[in-house]
């Protein structure tokens, strides 16, 4: 098994906040992870996030009639750089069926958990979208 390494656009994103192809390095495994792909590792970027600009990126599971990933980013002190509570209640309201009380119709919510780029069947598809929401964050501060 090997790590997941960022994607081309991702990489774009990091190099425009100064993480350039120059900082790859071999992850110390048998076979360099870098070798003619200087894209580095999503976990390698998530600690670059965390250590240098005090970002965090995590990716929660929702473990429901509906599995899925999503994501939560925020600073050092607690801050919320992705309000993921708002786009979750946008989508239940979305997804509510027109008959008296609070029911949500599944088929619908789970049709806006994914499309609406909330929730993500694969860890690391969650993972590269929260790198690229958390340098997009970065660079407008």
């Amino acid at each position: 098994m090997r790590e997941q390494r960022i994607n081309e656009e991702t990489a774009r994103l990091a190099n425009s906040i100064g993480f350039g192809t120059e900082d790859c390095i071999c992850g110390g495994f048998p076979d360099c992870i870098c070798g003619d792909d200087v894209r580095i590792t999503q976990s390698l970027l998530q600690k670059i996030l965390r250590d240098s600009h005090g970002v965090h990126v995590q990716v929660l599971f929702q473990n429901m009639e509906l599995q899925y990933y999503f994501l939560e980013i925020s600073k050092d002190d607690g801050t919320c750089l992705y309000d993921w509570q708002k786009d979750f209640n946008a989508i239940l309201e979305k997804s509510h069926q027109d008959i008296e009380g609070d029911y949500i119709d599944d088929n619908l919510f789970a049709k806006y958990v994914f499309e609406d780029g909330f929730g993500y069947y694969i860890y690391e598809e969650a993972l590269e979208a929260g790198l690229q929401k958390a340098i997009r964050t970065i660079k407008e501060k």
